[in-house]
């Protein structure tokens, strides 16, 4: 996976790394992505104290981690701002990570924000990716960062790309599953939660969420209504869930008015931690290529993911049990936000129901596997 050291480097003496950060600023899945990576450093550095640089929204899925020290978050509305306030916001968060005085620094992020914050951090040791194609940023991380690693194969998923580093400092990590740590409290109010919305608490549930960031992952509402018809038919409950987004909502909400049975419907009514809970009572998971598939395969829970114009292999969901469908198109993976960039992807909306319905019903008759192989199926 990774290449061989692409700079003249200093030797890195582990036993004097006290305090590490990671830092990871981007979005809710990028950072869920991180969580196999968190933990093969704290057991790569039992001694050392873990901490995250991540933006303030997408901090809830690393509450409760055992394996970090501190999480320090970046908020990221504040482009939204006035300059002046927008760059004294920026030098306080450099000021506050150069307070903790790190030893190590990660940036598990290819991008400008991530590279100049570890330069700044004062670190004495400071590792970065390089990019395999000329570019700018090769020529920048090479001053920004005191160690650089190097992803030759641009098919490695991104779970897998975060544990290069500690190749670099001499360790073969665990792939490990993605994890998110949820108290028994949260478990309860959850459950209440999908009480208090029509679930009776002993059907086994199903979790919908056909909606992402970007429209162009949408699955088509008239699809989306024909599965969970099935499925509430077929004894199982189902809850739908989406972002709080109007688009999100729309779509979610075109869904409801065409079903002809009662679905559990949170629409926008969920925080992370939340959603994290609802797929973790549930015995499957159905949605878009999103965060919350990889919330859901954080929380444990089988992940039939419906994918299109994004390459599978970096961001299908990680770990055992999961299945991927794709409709099988000559121009995928174009990466693209929709056909031409236009919004909508016609290899999603010709993905048939009929054939999420057949692997749904094959996952959930397997429930008691999840430690299945994860497969990538074309239809």
């Amino acid at each position: 996976m990774g290449g061989p050291r692409t700079k003249k480097q200093m030797k890195i003496e582990l036993k004097k790394i006290k305090n590490v950060l990671l830092i990871k600023m981007l979005y809710i899945g990028d950072v869920l992505l991180t969580t196999p990576a968190i933990r093969a450093f704290k057991e790569a550095l039992p001694h050392a104290a873990i901490s995250m640089a991540v933006y303030k929204d997408t901090a809830p899925v690393l509450e409760g981690n055992p394996h970090l020290t501190e999480i320090l978050t970046f908020d990221n509305s504040h482009k939204r701002l006035p300059l002046p306030e927008r760059i004294r916001r920026e030098i306080a968060f450099v000021k506050e990570i150069r307070s903790r005085r790190f030893d190590l620094v990660v940036n598990l992020s290819n991008n400008d924000r991530g590279a100049i914050l570890s330069f700044l951090s004062g670190a004495k040791y400071r590792i970065g990716q390089s990019r395999p194609k000329k570019s700018l940023i090769k020529n920048w991380n090479k001053l920004l960062f005191t160690h650089l690693y190097r992803i030759d194969n641009t098919h490695t998923h991104w779970a897998a790309r975060h544990l290069e580093p500690l190749r670099l400092l001499g360790f073969e990590p665990d792939p490990g599953r993605l994890e998110i740590f949820l108290k028994e409290g949260e478990i309860r109010e959850g459950n209440q939660l999908l009480i208090r919305n029509g679930w009776d608490g002993k059907k086994r549930l199903v979790h919908i969420h056909p909606t992402a960031r970007l429209k162009s992952k949408y699955w088509r509402p008239e699809d989306v209504a024909e599965v969970t018809d099935y499925l509430i038919s077929d004894v199982y409950d189902v809850v739908l869930t989406s972002g709080p987004g109007r688009g999100e909502m729309e779509a979610l909400g075109k869904t409801v008015h065409l079903l002809k049975h009662k679905a559990i419907n949170l629409a926008g009514m969920t925080s992370l931690r939340e959603l994290a809970v609802i797929s973790r009572l549930s015995s499957l998971f159905i949605g878009a290529d999103s965060a919350p598939m990889h919330i859901a395969s954080a929380a444990g829970t089988p992940v039939l993911a419906l994918f299109g114009p994004m390459p599978v292999e970096l961001w299908r969901p990680w770990g055992d049990g999961h299945t991927v469908l794709i409709k099988y198109m000559t121009c995928l993976p174009c990466g693209l936000d929709g056909c031409k960039n236009s919004g909508q992807s016609n290899c999603l909306d010709n993905l048939p129901p009929e054939a999420v319905i057949g692997m749904a019903k094959e996952m959930l008759g397997r429930h008691h596997r999840k430690d299945a192989p994860s497969v990538v199926c074309y239809v």
